[in-house]
């Protein structure tokens, strides 16, 4: 199954075009929206919950600058660059800013209680453990491909199991 999924993925991208590998979820995403439009009940809109965008935003901003300042900084000369300066700039104040709304606003993006729930700090310690270890091991796989030819990173081939199939 997975060789046949395979081959017809790369057919598809070499006969169109490679963005068109990406259309292939396009009918199973209308299948769960046509699903969740006629099963899902209707709600009525609660005004006791709104969404806070001045907490979102902060932290949009802040999380941004810092994730643009850590991929691009060993480029740009870490501190040396004026771009990197500033997304520093931009990352702790925003951080802070939103650490302050959370604390001052009435209904925070995040509420402050939500940390002392023992279930959501392990939870968000587990997701960041998982995603610091999936994250290095993925930059450092190129490396380690280059340094030992014995691995190649490239797709699987599935002729081994048309010449075992046809014997």
């Amino acid at each position: 199954m997975r060789c046949a999924a395979h081959r017809a993925l790369i057919t598809l991208s070499e006969k169109y075009n490679w963005r068109y590998v990406f259309y292939v979820n396009l009918p199973f995403g209308l299948l769960a929206i046509a699903g969740l439009l006629i099963f899902l009940p209707k709600a009525q809109p609660r005004s006791e919950l709104r969404f806070d965008w001045t907490g979102f935003a902060v932290l949009a901003i802040g999380v941004g600058a810092l994730q643009l300042m850590l991929d691009r900084g060993q480029k740009l000369d870490w501190f040396a660059s004026r771009e990197i300066i500033i997304e520093a700039v931009l990352a702790g104040l925003g951080l802070y800013l939103f650490v302050v709304h959370m604390f001052t606003a009435d209904r925070p993006f995040l509420p402050p209680g939500l940390f002392k729930d023992r279930n959501f700090i392990c939870g968000v310690t587990m997701v960041f453990c998982t995603a610091t270890v999936m994250l290095a091991s993925s930059a450092l796989m190129r490396r380690i491909a280059k340094a030992s030819p014995a691995i190649r990173l490239r797709p699987p081939d599935c002729r081994w199991r048309r010449a075992a199939s046809a014997r």
